[in-house]
């Protein structure tokens, strides 16, 4: 929904702009003056405020700006009682599923402010830190950044933390249409209500699908993210409580499963039965013999898949991660952290109300946490759902059970899409010009190890108890002191390393670095050698979007897949799916006990991070840095850009 802002709220806003205004000169403005001077400041600095911003995109570019006030919130605060939340930042009340809890936010907002923009762009944010005690970097998942590299938001490799009581200004151009998202990358902030989404549309004249749709409206983004009860922090590393033979936790908190799942920050806990609870359902309407194009996002955290279906209606995939698909029919879609989609729904039913059922699936398909949201038909007055029972289940988009190496009827494997865009020919010759085998796991400690005197390694605890930390080619990352892209010559060389060069038996701890040739074709061939059933695991590649040339498992219970057997397969051409037109996306999922191949162009010179996109999976390791071309290939540093490390005097 557009939004509408308080002109206090929008004089508070464009004073923000250090750089392009005059605070004092606003502030001391009596109250009949303070709209001039607000006006004169917008039509001086050609900027365009977030409601101006979300428009009819007819070529036209804009300076988009916003402004993130991040603190330590709650739900159910007394501005709940002072108002009730309409969707406008006039109302301060969070009610998430009617259970209190603190939560980490922009704006007093769950989700965070939307940023609705038009391709081309220009997009300026300023991002306050009054977080207590905490840091924090907002990373804008699914944007290319190209030129604008340093504004990636991850810690240690783009930029230094925001500091408590800093601001700082995030610069880019929103040059990749589609459907993103923003989130925290550090710690569990994310988790905690630190998201929102980025949605940046083209004119309907260079939009491949427009003619599939009639409308495409702010209303109809479907915000998905799991939820637990508590901060995310209480549950890391995770239960660690012994039963009575001291080897097994018995404590029921486990970090990688929610307890609830919100649709755009709202929904309700079949566990919580407070007589004062307001929580409510999200509500989509529409009108009757009409196409709406929606736009799903995955902000998932944690291990579970979830998986959408609206009642008696199909739906119609049109785009994955921002990129452009061949549209596909499909009756469920299954996504995973960081995934997002776009789809149609053809109004052509019953007017009604029609349940939007989501549900966590995956680890948690015995578990029942679910969620609802109603499409309402608003041709005319309406009190009662349709009590029809759900068509029987058909086709379903990125089944957890598929063998993707092989055509099912009833499911269909994200390598078997068809991109609807230009392929870049290179991407399809025979050979890439670099070829990385990247399998990955979960390293067990043992005891001994772990608790050794003077070693202090992360990990996290998950079902069975178990103390464990993320591993890529047998590595598990650890941050720099300073960021690689801004004080990379700085860097002592022995914090790097990479197992294609040294023997990692076990498990190696460093900073992961892989070097690539700029503009090179890149193949990465990602292998799970976890194998733990129903348990797929997301990767996400920042700053580019990738090709999928294959996707398989081994289905046989009794047979592991390997990274010997993976070669072998590639030896025998065996990992490629043939097709001419492979889907592009920036988040891909791995099947259990299965493999993935990957392509793309390193056209963007930097440090990139690519990641499992589990939060317990990303903090204990699961990660990799990807340098694309030299330094002398990088743009300039900004001037004043903020700088961290070590302070090791000499003693």
């Amino acid at each position: 929904m557009i939004t509408f802002y308080s002109l206090s709220f929008l004089i508070l806003l464009v004073c923000q702009v250090l750089v392009l205004c005059d605070i004092r000169s606003v502030i001391s403005a009596n109250f009949d003056n303070r709209k001039v001077a607000l006006q004169n400041y917008i039509t001086q600095n050609n900027l365009s405020l977030p409601e101006q911003c979300a428009r009819p995109c007819d070529g036209s570019k804009r300076r988009c700006y916003y402004n993130f006030y991040l603190e330590q919130y709650a739900t159910q605060t007394r501005a709940c009682h002072y108002c009730f939340p309409n969707g406008t930042n006039n109302c301060q009340c969070i009610i998430a599923d009617g259970v209190d809890r603190s939560v980490t936010v922009a704006n007093r907002r769950l989700p965070g402010p939307s940023i609705e923009v038009c391709e081309g762009d220009e997009v300026v944010i300023d991002v306050e830190n009054h977080l207590e005690g905490s840091d924090v970097t907002i990373h804008w998942h699914g944007l290319y950044h190209h030129g604008t590299q340093y504004y990636d938001g991850v810690p240690f490799v783009t930029q230094c933390p925001i500091l408590q009581g800093n601001t700082f200004r995030y610069t880019w151009t929103a040059t990749h249409p589609g459907t993103h998202y923003w989130h925290s990358h550090t710690g569990f902030q994310k988790m905690d209500g630190l998201t929102g989404s980025i949605i940046i549309r083209q004119p309907l004249a260079v939009d491949p699908h427009s003619k599939l749709y009639d409308f495409d409206l702010s209303e109809h983004v479907m915000f998905v993210q799991d939820w637990i009860h508590e901060l995310a922090g209480n549950r890391y590393p995770g239960c660690m409580k012994p039963d009575e033979t001291h080897l097994k936790s018995t404590c029921h908190a486990v970090s990688q499963i929610p307890d609830n799942i919100l649709i755009n920050g709202k929904g309700v806990y079949e566990g919580f039965k407070a007589k004062n609870n307001i929580a409510a359902l999200e509500v989509f309407k529409v009108f009757t013999g009409r196409r709406y194009r929606f736009r799903l996002i995955g902000a998932i955290s944690l291990a579970c898949p979830i998986q959408v279906r609206v009642k008696n209606h199909a739906l119609t995939v049109i785009a994955s991660d921002g990129e452009p698909l061949q549209p596909v029919q499909v009756d469920r879609i299954i996504l995973t952290s960081g995934e997002r989609y776009d789809f149609i729904i053809h109004t052509d039913n019953e007017p009604g109300h029609y349940d939007i059922e989501v549900q966590a699936v995956g680890l948690c398909t015995d578990l029942g946490i679910s969620q609802v949201a109603k499409l309402e038909y608003i041709d005319e007055c309406l009190t009662n759902s349709v009590t029809s029972n759900w068509l029987p289940i058909g086709k379903v988009y990125h089944s957890l059970d598929s063998n993707c190496d092989e055509t099912q009827e009833n499911a269909i494997c994200v390598s078997e899409l068809h991109s609807a865009k230009q392929i870049d020919e290179g991407i399809l010759k025979v050979e890439p010009d670099v070829k990385l085998f990247l399998p990955f796991s979960l390293y067990t400690y043992e005891d001994e190890e772990l608790f050794n005197r003077n070693e202090f390694n992360n990990f996290f605890v998950p079902l069975g108890g178990d103390h464990m930390a993320g591993l890529m080619n047998n590595i598990s990352y650890v941050p720099p002191p300073s960021p690689l892209l801004s004080q990379f010559a700085e860097l002592n060389p022995n914090q790097f390393c990479t197992n294609l060069k040294m023997d990692c038996q076990g498990m190696c701890r460093c900073t992961h670095l892989l070097k690539l040739p700029l503009n090179g074709v890149i193949e990465l061939i990602l292998i799970d050698q976890l194998k733990q059933p129903h348990l797929v695991h997301p990767f996400h590649l920042h700053g580019h979007t990738f090709y999928i040339l294959g996707s398989g498992r081994i289905s046989n219970v009794n047979e592991s897949i390997s990274l010997e057997k993976v070669m072998l397969m590639d030896d025998n051409n065996q990992l490629y799916s043939g097709n001419d037109h492979p889907p592009s996306k920036d988040t891909v999922s791995v099947p259990n006990n299965g493999y993935v191949v990957i392509r793309f162009r390193a056209n963007s010179p930097g440090f990139w991070l690519f990641h499992c996109h589990f939060l317990n999976h990303l903090l204990t390791g699961m990660s990799i840095v990807l340098q694309i071309g030299d330094p002398s290939d990088f743009p300039p540093v900004p001037k004043n850009f903020p700088r961290c490390g070590d302070f090791i005097p000499e003693i």
